[in-house]
């Protein structure tokens, strides 16, 4: 038996080595090519936010997901920063007057720090923005923070795939005591530093690195759809078709938005949504196979009929996109929107935002929204 154990302990102690090296010397992105798989919250956690809290990360060479490990992909200069609650942004004693939940377009997937929707809107509104993101309205109603401190705006951001796909707005009590209950664990450096280590041992970046080169070069990785831009430089596609849903969907997503209007209404906050068209929608004609439909445009519409404050991004993405040397609005070698995108975002929700009875009044007293600090919302 003691031989067993003590074969069995050779054959292991290499792999614990292994182990023991990416966990303690080895930088934490030096298994992944996105700062995203690095410091993203996966399987069981205590954590409440989608990222490692506290972290601050620079990775000079990110790529794109579609091309990446090939002649094809574009290396990015990415900064990440995430607070004490896991979320991208720095710790602040302010309490938000804007906050945008959404999917990886909000949450900045391909961008660096200063890049960020919520960034870009914090400068451009001269108020404190928070991007609660990736999230949906659940996530936002059982967060004792806007429990507390309801925010001035509540900016939804959906990917064209996933704007018919909204959830009710349900606030779940023993949701928010978990929250809460988390979050004084966490508190404690000790406990949450050890969560995040046993995050890190069961993610396995490492194995999962070695499996997908392993699959990358059997040619079982994700098959991207290339395209060719007029000039014949390449852009990489993920779908082969766009976006399409019925009548009876739409109606399905706007009633959705009128009951998160009236729920945050009663907060006293505004909800203005900001659906995200498609790489292959807006850059359609460069498709291998060109496909259009009007299902966003007709989605947008019927959300403004029914009241509900709503961003065109399908009319502005179209238009930039048609002008000659327009900066790209999505990354070539990948589906994710680019800096151009989010500050054509942001200025077109300000620009909601200040043609708003609501938040006209403010912006004529002294700057689009009233920022508040903690003090001032206690």
């Amino acid at each position: 038996m003691k031989t067993f154990l003590l074969k069995l302990g050779l054959f292991a102690a290499p792999f614990a080595v292994a182990v023991a090296v990416e966990m303690f010397v080895l930088p934490l992105d030096c298994f992944t090519f996105r700062v995203w798989e690095a410091l993203s919250v996966q399987g069981a956690s205590i954590q409440t936010g989608q990222f490692y809290p506290n972290r601050q990360l620079h990775k000079p060479d990110e790529v794109g997901w579609l091309v990446r490990h090939t002649p094809f992909e574009v290396r990015k200069d990415v900064r990440w920063i995430t607070d004490k609650y896991g979320y991208r942004k720095a710790n602040t004693d302010h309490t938000p007057a804007v906050v945008v939940i959404g999917d990886s377009f909000a949450a900045g997937d391909a961008l660096s720090h200063e890049e960020m929707l919520s960034e870009v809107l914090e400068d451009k509104l001269g108020v404190s923005v928070y991007p609660l993101a990736p999230a949906n309205i659940k996530t936002y109603l059982n967060d004792p923070r806007f429990i507390e401190h309801p925010p001035l705006v509540l900016i939804l951001v959906r990917t064209e795939e996933g704007a018919a796909n909204v959830r009710s707005p349900r606030r779940d009590a023993y949701k928010t005591t978990m929250v809460r209950l988390r979050r004084k664990l966490t508190d404690v450096a000790a406990v949450r530093e050890a969560d995040v280590l046993w995050n890190r041992l069961w993610k396995a970046n490492m194995l999962n690195s070695l499996r997908s080169r392993i699959r990358d070069a059997m040619g079982l990785g994700y098959q991207a759809i290339h395209g060719e831009m007029p000039d014949g430089s390449p852009t990489f596609f993920r779908t082969i078709a766009p976006w399409q849903v019925t009548d009876r969907q739409i109606g399905n997503t706007v009633a959705r938005l009128r009951e998160y209007q009236a729920v945050l209404g009663k907060e006293g906050t505004t909800l203005v949504f900001a659906p995200v068209p498609s790489k292959e929608t807006v850059y359609f004609r460069y498709h291998p196979h060109p496909q259009r439909t009007d299902s966003l445009e007709r989605l947008i519409a019927a959300a403004a009929k029914a009241g509900i404050p709503t961003v065109d991004l399908q009319k502005a993405f179209d238009a930039e996109a048609a002008r000659p040397g327009h900066e790209m609005l999505y990354h070539v070698d990948d589906s994710h929107w680019t800096a151009a995108a989010v500050r054509l975002t942001a200025d077109l929700i300000v620009r909601t935002l200040e043609a708003m009875p609501d938040t006209r009044g403010q912006a004529e007293a002294g700057g689009t929204l009233p920022d508040r600090n903690v003090s001032d919302a206690d």
